[in-house]
C-alpha cells in the first residue's frame, strides 16, 4: 500500500487465526518497523480498532504520524492465552 505524507486514511488489515476472524473484542496493536524488520521486545506498538472483522488504524497527520519511509506492517491481537504477532504486508510512506 502506497500513502501520502500529506494523507489521513486507514490501513486495513484482515486478521485470521486458526482460519477463523478473531471476535472484536480483543485488543488489537500495529507496529511499523524498518522493511524486513520484525518485532522484538523494544518494539512501539499503536493501538488500532475492528471493523467489520477487520483491524485498522489511522495514519497521517490527524492519526499517528509516519515519517516517507518503507514499513513492514505487523499487527499483535492481545487474547488470552494467545498473543498472536502476524505481518500485515509493506506501507509505503511518501
Amino acid at each position: 500500500m502506497k500513502l501520502s505524507s500529506q494523507a489521513t486514511e486507514y490501513v486495513h488489515t484482515t486478521i485470521t487465526i486458526d482460519g477463523a476472524t478473531p471476535a472484536s473484542s480483543p485488543p488489537v496493536d500495529f507496529a511499523f518497523l524498518p522493511t524486513c524488520a520484525t518485532p522484538d521486545a523494544t518494539t512501539q506498538w499503536s493501538p488500532g480498532e475492528w471493523v467489520a472483522g477487520s483491524a485498522r488504524i489511522l495514519i497521517g497527520p490527524a492519526g499517528l504520524p509516519l515519517a516517507p519511509a518503507t514499513y513492514s506492517v505487523w499487527v499483535r491481537v492481545v487474547d488470552d492465552p494467545e498473543i498472536p504477532v502476524l505481518p500485515a504486508g509493506i506501507l509505503t510512506i511518501s
